[in-house]
């Protein structure tokens, strides 16, 4: 078995690096775990209330609808309603069973939340109330399956309900007795070739937010009416841009977007901004500025992004937008290891620092990793591992509450819809977990090195 050496690529804006200074819980660093599945295998504990219409989208406004139809905005209170209550709660009820010992968890809560996604555990289908369409007419789901002899392989599945369960088909073949967990997920890495979603629309299209994708400015907005100054930020023009199919496919792609200065926020007020405030704004994405449009075009045809023009007359943007850095997590199979799972964490903090799909499938492609797929993103991803030893490198018994975020940036919500469980019924983990911080958290981009 080859032990795998993974160099990940990472980028900070200004933003982010102006930030950190005050706030280092948001450092961008990676957590990385190998999971032998051949001793214990992985537990998936959903934790919101089913069936779910997890969470909804419209343009800019992400949302759900409570028992009256009423439609919530509110983080806090759209979990509330969804259901997901402390994620001490779901591990405290595993601890039922006292021979059991908790290593580690990561946050897998994108599956009952968004559309394009599902989790298979023992006979129990996890899935947005809406993907049932899909579940009953295809197409089918193409998944990590880890088998109950602690074998685990990528492959294309069908769930369909049986009279006591929902059964799983492989092949033509049901294989309900023979799995023990499947999860489908947008691909980063397929049959070993690293997925593009900058040059793959179907593929950037499994990504629930764009933002996910392309990272673009969030500058002051000023009253459209009063020409007054807000403290209200916002994406610039994002509502524009998820308005146009033509205008969003040219984001992704690195294709040059115009870009209007007038706005109309989610309450439905008008705003505009100023281009004072809009070159900030962009120097704080890390956007350079060029000399006119001809150059924008000749770089862009070089296949260079993060550059604009600011129309100086009109103080119409042409942009051509940078891929965003993010917070990722994401599962990885290689056929070398074929008994392990591999769980990853980019930490840092959402459009300002982590990495990109396409930057995180070249890396895992390069080391000989056959499949991955994204888990979730931003504020939802975390990692929490057991401190087996305190300060003083002293080990000591068993407390599972010394399970801890692996970095702080994952420390994610205290409220995830899913989790993907790590334990078993010994003294001995079954998880090799490596972390690796940056010293200085002040490059705009660097590669980071796990090796396991």
């Amino acid at each position: 078995m080859t032990r795998p050496r993974i160099r990940l690529s990472v980028e900070r804006t200004p933003a982010h690096r102006k930030l950190v200074e005050s706030k280092p819980n948001l450092i961008v660093g990676i957590s990385a775990m190998r999971v032998d599945l051949t001793r214990h295998l992985p537990i998936y504990k959903k934790n919101l209330t089913t069936p779910s219409i997890g969470l909804l989208r419209e343009l800019l406004q992400a949302y759900t609808l409570d028992q009256d139809r009423k439609m919530i905005t509110e983080d806090g209170r759209m979990r509330e309603v969804l259901g997901i209550g402390p994620n001490a709660d779901v591990l405290a009820s595993l601890l039922d069973d006292p021979t059991l010992r908790i290593w580690a968890y990561s946050g897998l809560g994108n599956h009952p939340l968004n559309a394009g996604c599902c989790v298979w555990h023992d006979g129990e289908l996890i899935y947005r109330v809406d993907e049932g369409h899909r579940i009953a007419l295809g197409p089918p789901y193409f998944c990590i399956i880890i088998y109950k002899n602690g074998s685990v392989q990528a492959q294309t599945c069908q769930f369909v309900p049986g009279p006591k369960r929902w059964e799983i088909v492989i092949g033509d073949h049901n294989k309900t007795n023979d799995v023990h967990l499947a999860i489908s997920g947008p691909a980063l890495v397929r049959e070993g070739r690293p997925i593009d979603p900058y040059s793959d629309l179907e593929a950037a299209s499994e990504y629930a937010d764009i933002r996910h994708l392309i990272c673009g400015p969030y500058p002051l907005l000023t009253d459209f009416h009063s020409g007054r100054p807000t403290s209200t930020q916002r994406d610039y023009c994002l509502v524009e841009l998820l308005s146009n199919e033509d205008k969003k496919a040219a984001a992704i792609l690195g294709k040059i977007v115009e870009l209007q200065p007038h706005m109309r926020d989610t309450d439905g007020r008008e705003y505009t901004v100023t281009p004072n405030a809009l070159v900030d704004a962009l120097h704080d994405k890390g956007y350079g500025p060029v000399a006119n449009l001809q150059e924008l075009n000749l770089r862009q045809s070089q296949g260079e992004r993060g550059l604009y023009w600011l129309d100086p007359v009109g103080t119409v943007l042409h942009i051509i937008y940078r891929r965003s850095p993010y917070p990722h997590h994401f599962l990885a199979i290689r056929d070398d290891d074929p008994s392990a799972l591999y769980d990853f964490a980019v930490g840092g903090w959402s459009n300002n620092g982590g990495s990109d799909p396409a930057s995180i499938a070249i890396s895992l492609a390069a080391v000989g990793f056959t499949y991955a797929q994204m888990g979730d993103n931003g504020f939802d991803v975390a990692h929490y591992v057991y401190a087996a030893s305190d300060a003083c490198g002293e080990s000591r018994e068993y407390d599972w509450s010394r399970v801890c975020p692996a970095l702080q940036s994952t420390a994610g919500r205290p409220r995830l819809a899913g989790l993907l469980v790590y334990a078993t019924r010994g003294e001995e983990s079954t998880v090799i977990h490596r972390v690796a911080i940056p010293v200085s958290q002040n490059a705009a981009r660097e590669d980071v090195e796990v090796v396991f």
